[in-house]
């Protein structure tokens, strides 16, 4: 199964637009996909280093 994980982000968004917050949702996601597609920014924890 091939997966996009499209993360809205801005004020009042659950998750995503903040250093990789997202990253949980998509690992989630990814173990159950053979493909799993979404913006660098998802998964991008730039911030924590």
């Amino acid at each position: 199964m091939n997966t996009v994980f499209i993360v809205p982000t801005g004020i009042g968004a659950a998750i995503g637009g903040d250093a990789g917050d997202a990253t949980p949702a998509f690992k989630l996601i990814a173990s159950i996909s053979d493909i799993a597609i979404t913006h660098p920014n998802v998964v991008n924890a730039s911030d924590i280093n």
